[in-house]
């Protein structure tokens, strides 16, 4: 039996595990060649180059996307802005901005005037015209004013044109030709809208003088305005069917115009034939505010629905 230690030397060798044959197999590999081990660091250079250029594309994508979001949120407040705008010209379109005057809300009339100057044809409560007309509606009623052609239509000489209801059971034409140098005042008008207009009239100018709420309205004459607006006094007494005790004479409410007969018209042209006329595409009585909006006592014209109508009269 061989020695413990020699089998294991023994045993080493045959395994390869000799020191001599470590060394044999360490002389026996071949190193890698020059050239080789010189081209291993630049390949490590290179893909830590690489690394800065990954880095700074992402900030680049950060910014692309950031863009993006903002062209988005831009888009959506357009929309809105888009939105909100037409929603307030729909809302203009209704005549005042809000809710339009109905049998469910007569306080809120669409018109009054000389108590029968102009009275309001819908739910007129114990004789009274409407009063109830708050400022808010006022200022509406303004910015429609201008929407449909502000302080009346203007003619090449500067004139401009109005149309003036009256009830004849009030004041007619007859009465008004009755008056000293055929002039009145046109009192009474508490409607915000139609007070706008009268006191954007001017010396000169012209308006019809329209019968209304009878059997046949009609345009009967023409006017001219012959004293700019002042404050309406029959708002400041209390005995008077319009009083308002929200007009004072340090802080009038309502205004008036005086008026002056021009001429009757030849032939009165009935509301009917007017209508009529505004059917036919492409006549300028298609946008007539007497048409549109009817019940407004102080309506602007423009000047050629002044000329077309007057032409109706022969």
């Amino acid at each position: 039996m061989a020695p413990r230690g020699a089998s294991k030397r023994a045993a080493k060798q045959e395994d390869g595990d000799s020191p001599a044959a470590a060394a044999e197999g360490s002389a026996a590999a071949p190193s890698p060649p020059k050239g080789e081990a010189a081209a291993q660091p630049p390949a490590k250079r290179a893909r830590k180059a690489s690394q800065p250029a990954e880095r700074e594309a992402s900030p680049a994508a950060a910014r692309a996307e950031k863009e993006e979001e903002e062209a988005a949120a831009g888009a959506r407040e357009a929309e809105a802005a888009d939105a909100q705008e037409e929603q307030q010209q729909q809302q203009q379109g209704k005549g005042k901005g809000r809710k339009a005057p109905s049998a469910a809300n007569p306080k809120l009339r669409a018109a009054s005037g000389r108590g029968g100057k102009a009275r309001a044809a819908e739910g007129a409560a114990g004789g009274a015209e409407g009063k109830e007309e708050s400022e808010e509606e006022a200022a509406a009623g303004g910015a429609q004013e201008a929407a449909d052609g502000g302080g009346g239509g203007d003619s090449p000489r500067g004139v401009r044109y109005f149309l003036m209801k009256s009830e004849p059971e009030e004041f007619s034409l007859d009465q008004l030709a009755g008056r000293p140098e055929q002039t009145s005042c046109w009192e009474g008008v508490r409607n915000a809208q139609a007070r706008n207009l009268m006191r954007s009239m001017r010396l000169g100018d012209m308006a019809f003088f329209y019968h209304s709420s009878c059997k046949v309205p009609a345009v009967v004459g023409v006017v001219r305005v012959v004293r700019e607006a002042y404050p309406d006094h029959t708002a400041f007494d209390n005995s008077s069917k319009y009083f308002d005790p929200r007009s004072s004479p340090s802080a009038p409410k309502w205004w008036m115009v005086d008026v002056q007969l021009v001429r009757r018209l030849a032939r009165p042209v009935p509301l009917a034939d007017i209508r009529a006329e505004a059917a036919r595409r492409g006549g300028p009585l298609a946008d007539m505010v007497l048409i549109n909006r009817s019940r407004l006592s102080v309506q602007p014209v423009t000047h050629e629905q002044w000329e077309r109508i007057l032409q109706m009269e022969r």
